[in-house]
């Protein structure tokens, strides 16, 4: 089954933002993930 999830959100702490992208990226790849932009 596939699906897209769109989310639009503002970015104020670039420093948790770069925490939150380097825990979630490996997640979402383990489970066939994949960004598409």
């Amino acid at each position: 089954m596939s699906y897209y999830v769109l989310i639009e959100g503002e970015v104020t702490d670039l420093d948790k933002y770069k925490n939150y992208r380097e825990a979630v990226t490996p997640l979402v790849h383990k489970f066939g993930g994949k960004y598409l932009v």
